[in-house]
């Protein structure tokens, strides 16, 4: 997947310049203006778009990868499955993941073959969705529900 990226354009320490009629030239801007405009940049737009990120996995370890770390929000395609005991590394640095209510991942939060959304925050990865699981109180047998692409699922585990 290649992943998106807004970059704002940086000229050279001279400044710009520009040809006119054949000769090149630098133009400053003198205005005085009446009120200075806001900046927005690449940064800004970065930091409020989902961003996608590279993945991969090896071993047990999920890799994300993106040249943005200023946003919150986070997509991946996973091409592998989450089973409990995985970690994440977000460019090459170990990081926490979490439901957004605090818990540990489950087997399952998310499958080979999905789009995954996660926010950063505090150098955690919180993941939406939720993953339970539950127990029969009469015979001991454990189901694993939650919500995967909008559909909620149980499944026996």
């Amino acid at each position: 997947m290649a992943v998106k990226h807004y970059k704002d354009e940086i000229p050279p320490s001279g400044g710009r310049t520009y040809k006119v009629n054949g000769v090149v030239s630098t133009i400053e801007d003198t205005t005085a203006y009446q009120q200075e405009g806001s900046g927005f940049g690449a940064a800004d737009v970065n930091a409020a778009c989902v961003l996608e990120c590279n993945y991969s996995k090896s071993g047990m370890v999920h890799r994300l990868t993106t040249e943005n770390t200023a946003t919150e929000n986070l997509k991946f395609y996973a091409t592998a499955a989450f089973n409990r005991g995985d970690t994440f590394t977000l460019n090459g640095a170990a990081i926490a993941a979490k439901t957004l209510n605090g818990e540990a991942l489950d087997t399952n939060f998310f499958k080979a073959n999905s789009m995954v959304e996660c926010l950063l925050r505090n150098s955690t990865l919180f993941f939406m969705g939720q993953n339970k699981t539950i127990v029969d109180d009469g015979d001991g047998t454990a189901y694993r529900f939650g919500l995967e692409n909008g559909y909620l699922y149980i499944e026996e585990d």
